[in-house]
């Protein structure tokens, strides 16, 4: 009786030993399935700022001109609001 009671709590240890491998495992796996993701968005996002920098470097006076109008139409809006 003894011998069975010492296999139960030995199969409970190995059982839980177990399940602790396979969670970590999981978690690992986990993390590294997103940091791929996360790299993949990084690199997508990357190249969109390259273009829109480039955009900006090419029709520098183009953007001042926007960025100024749009800068104007804000203050205006603020000082002015309609109710």
């Amino acid at each position: 009786m003894n011998d069975e009671k010492k296999n139960s709590e030995q199969s409970d240890e190995t059982d839980e030993t177990n399940s602790l491998s396979l969670a970590s495992t999981l978690g690992e796996a986990l993390l590294e399935s997103l940091q791929a993701k996360d790299q993949k968005n990084l690199e997508v996002f990357e190249r969109y700022t390259h273009v829109l920098r480039s955009r900006i470097h090419m029709h520098g006076d183009d953007f001042r001109t926007r960025f100024v109008k749009g800068y104007k139409a804000l203050v205006d809006e603020l000082n002015n609001p309609s109710d």
